[in-house]
């Protein structure tokens, strides 16, 4: 347990880090992207900071001949990041505790956000695993192995003194 709890401990100081060693780390991981194109003219974008974005990074056009010409795009474009507005810390943090199977209201009440929120970053979890799961699905057994697999109900109650 306190192996568990000690690890959970230095994955969770992401919440003290600055947003740039946030973003790296999550680079790392392959959850943000590293480079950005421009949907318009196919040109590298380049990262800068913006202090009226959440996580005060963002995207940049500087082709001058482009029609979004420094128009600004969310670092968090096209990552499970973009559909919420939780500071990159909180999401992974969540993350953390989903992982390690932690109920929602406790992770809410302990880093004070809303359930809400919380339920929604799991139903998002839940849903990408389980397009995983129906895309390429567990495989039992093997070449020349045949598994079986029987139902069984261990937890059922007695009904007027039956089986």
């Amino acid at each position: 347990m306190t192996n568990r709890t000690s690890r959970i401990e230095r994955l969770l100081k992401v919440r003290r880090m600055p947003t740039e060693r946030v973003v790296a780390l999550l680079r790392i991981q392959n959850l943000l992207k590293p480079s950005m194109t421009c949907m318009h003219c196919q040109c590298p974008m380049r990262e800068r900071t913006k202090s009226d974005v959440i996580d005060g990074l963002c995207w940049t056009c500087y082709n001058k001949s482009c029609p979004s010409f420094l128009a600004s795009v969310s670092i968090r474009t096209g990552s499970f990041f973009a559909d919420f507005r939780l500071s990159l810390a909180d999401l992974w943090t969540v993350i953390l505790m989903w992982s390690e199977d932690e109920p929602i209201c406790r992770v809410a009440n302990r880093y004070g956000m809303s359930r809400i929120v919380v339920k929604k970053i799991y139903d998002k979890l839940r849903g990408i695993i389980s397009l995983h799961l129906a895309n390429d699905p567990i495989r039992l057994g093997g070449a020349g192995i045949i598994c079986q697999v029987d139902e069984s109900l261990f937890c059922h109650k007695v009904k007027a003194h039956r089986g």
